[in-house]
């Protein structure tokens, strides 16, 4: 799969072991605003851990967040503030642990914030089990 391109179905590994769910965000990228699909959680996928990496900081501060509760997309994340160069990564406060966000099936996944910008580069990666059976 090409980076930065999240595909129409979920990614699983059926062994057990850690998937990530991982975007590079640029300045000027479409939909900064409206939500970035940024992948597919597996039905059942379990969420681990979520960390950010700034290596070119925005030229805005926006506030951002990731999740499935389009338009809002902070179900996961929410308010994570995008503000200056970072020398490692910065975990993320992930809203709910576990298998709430995709119970009952393969569900998309999006970043939204809250002001566009124009230039910067910020690394998102999302940890999770690949999906537990119903």
């Amino acid at each position: 799969m090409a980076t930065n391109t999240p595909g129409s179905s979920a990614r699983q590994d059926p062994r057990n072991v850690s998937n990530t769910i991982r975007w590079t965000f640029n300045g000027g990228d479409a939909n900064q605003t409206t939500g970035i699909q940024i992948g597919v959680l597996p039905q059942g996928a379990f969420l681990i851990a979520g960390g950010y990496d700034i290596s070119v900081a925005p030229n805005t501060t926006p506030t951002w967040g990731v999740g499935t509760d389009t338009p809002t997309d902070s179900n996961i994340i929410a308010a994570a503030t995008a503000t200056t160069v970072t020398t490692g990564i910065i975990a993320l406060a992930i809203t709910k642990l576990g298998r709430v966000h995709a119970a009952a099936g393969d569900v998309p996944i999006f970043a939204k914030f809250s002001a566009a910008w124009a230039t910067g580069k910020i690394d998102l990666v999302i940890e999770l089990e690949g999906g537990f059976p119903g």
